[in-house]
């Protein structure tokens, strides 16, 4: 009997740790909202384009950025936050956290922290969304939720607006988080993360092009907020591992 006993527990415990550490992927809700996401930024010159045309449509978004970029354009990181959007933490160079020690993640996400005061918020999204049960739980004992996301714009190697765009407005859902790139840190090579089988592509104009397009199209229909309001407003749904 304690052996079943210490199963049932056992069970337990690991039921309610994927519930508390998988990734949140996307928000079960019954209001007309969904959430943008920016990665890899802060960059000097698109992060500001992105937040022209976020402020044109009225939409809030979340940036989830690398320390030693925020480090490098603070001002940017105080606009961002500035304009009502919210901040979360990317690491602090776009290591794969599977691909590093536990000290090592522990300095990433401590380092980006640091360079993204006083704006970080408690969300991480893991480089490449690479995190195994270990670093994820590493994360939340940290006080993070990981964010990932339901619908990809796959903007990072996608040069065509047209198919980038299609793609989003045909896919996108209540309680959507979408990923977007308004920098790409390592420039599609990774020091230590995937390797990309496609060429990546740099330019960033492509990824304005399907932004604006995206808010055109579903003005009055869907309503941009952040991840923290996104949350507020369901219940999150996670990826299992």
């Amino acid at each position: 009997m304690r052996f079943s006993n210490n199963k049932i527990i056992k069970k337990a415990l690991d039921v309610s740790s994927r519930n508390l550490t998988g990734t949140i992927t996307s928000v079960m809700t019954d209001y007309p909202i969904a959430s943008l996401t920016f990665d890899d930024g802060p960059d000097p010159i698109y992060t500001r384009k992105v937040l022209d045309i976020l402020k044109k449509h009225d939409a809030r978004a979340t940036f989830f950025m690398v320390g030693e970029g925020a480090h490098s354009y603070p001002d940017v990181v105080t606009h961002v936050a500035s304009d009502g959007h919210a901040i979360g933490n990317h690491s602090w160079n776009h290591f794969a956290f599977p691909l590093i020690t536990f000290l090592e993640r522990l300095k990433q996400i401590k380092k980006c922290q640091r360079a993204l005061k006083p704006y970080g918020q408690r969300l991480f999204r893991p480089p490449y969304g690479l995190i195994n049960k270990i670093s994820s739980i590493e994360v939340l004992l940290q006080g993070y939720k990981v964010i990932g996301w339901s619908l990809s714009s796959e903007d990072w190697y996608e040069s065509s607006s047209e198919v980038m765009a299609d793609n989003l407005l045909k896919n996108i859902r209540r309680g959507s988080i979408i990923l977007l790139h308004d920098r790409l840190f390592d420039g599609g090579k990774p020091e230590k993360g995937p390797k990309h089988r496609q060429e990546a592509v740099v330019d960033r104009e492509p990824m304005l092009f399907v932004l604006s397009k995206l808010l055109e199209k579903l003005k009055g229909n869907i309503h941009f907020v952040t991840i923290p309001v996104l949350l507020l407003h369901g219940r999150p749904q996670r990826e299992k591992w």
